[in-house]
């Protein structure tokens, strides 16, 4: 049976790959269930660091909810789709410790820009296009678009994009900050794995505390954000890696983080 969603190791680094690509990798009931199922065993995999989320063949990272399963089944379609804990695809309202990328290998339209907005940064190939559609169709960008998007890029951009439904090319979608490189699509997954890579040789409690700092701060004044800042600050005194980089140095041997 082909698996609408599944997960390739490579030593530390996993890749969650959308397989539904003769769909534009959209979102049905049955793939968001397995999707949050992969991402629940990543999350508690003490051998992966380090996650990317892409969508199979060079088409479309995801063009978001399957239409066609929603005019079948109309909203009672939704909690199927946007999970009660997890949120929408299982990764939208999840707490993912670990870092995760996008690799954008084509459309993230709608829910699908909804997904890369659920990581915390994306590569692009070149042919990629991103947007939100749903103004265009009816719904609206509910699995968190409306409210994360201006995070990644300015409002003004952000209300473009959600208020005509027009697409972004990569390079656009760079310029305004969505995306963090563009390549060519034969080198799409080698550049996210470079930098997957300069992400895993770091601390991992460090990259678990700073993603929930970042988190937890994001929409907060600097008052409030100090106080989280030093509980977070006192946290990482009692993590095993936080005398590893300061002995390594005194001891002029490279890091040896605990995994």
């Amino acid at each position: 049976m082909l698996e609408l969603a599944y997960v390739e190791r490579h030593e530390r680094i996993a890749v969650l790959y959308i397989n539904r690509p003769d769909a534009r990798n959209c979102i049905n009931a049955a793939t968001a269930a397995v999707m949050n199922r992969l991402f629940g065993e990543l999350q508690n995999d003490d051998g992966i660091d380090v996650v990317i989320l892409t969508g199979k063949g060079d088409q479309a990272f995801s063009t978001g909810l399957d239409l066609k399963e929603l005019a079948e089944n109309g909203p009672s379609l939704i909690p199927k789709v946007i999970l009660p804990d997890t949120g929408w695809a299982g990764i939208g309202r999840r707490t993912f410790l670990k870092p995760i990328v996008s690799a954008v290998n084509g459309y993230a339209i709608a829910g699908g820009l909804e997904l890369v907005l659920s990581t915390d940064f994306a590569i692009a190939a070149d042919h990629a296009q991103l947007g939100f559609n749903e103004a265009t169709l009816g719904p609206i960008a509910d699995a968190g678009g409306c409210f994360r998007l201006p995070h990644w890029v300015p409002l003004p951009i952000a209300r473009e994009m959600l208020m005509t439904g027009r697409l972004l090319s990569a390079h656009e979608a760079h310029r305004v900050g969505l995306v963090n490189h563009v390549v060519p699509i034969g080198e799409l997954m080698d550049k996210t794995f470079e930098i997957a890579s300069l992400i895993q040789r770091n601390s991992p409690s460090a990259l678990r505390i700073m993603k929930c700092l970042i988190n937890e701060t994001l929409n907060q004044p600097e008052a409030l954000a100090w106080p989280i800042n030093d509980r977070y600050m006192v946290a990482s005194f009692d993590t095993p890696d936080f005398m590893e980089g300061p002995r390594a140095f005194a001891e002029k041997r490279v890091t040896r983080f605990r995994r």
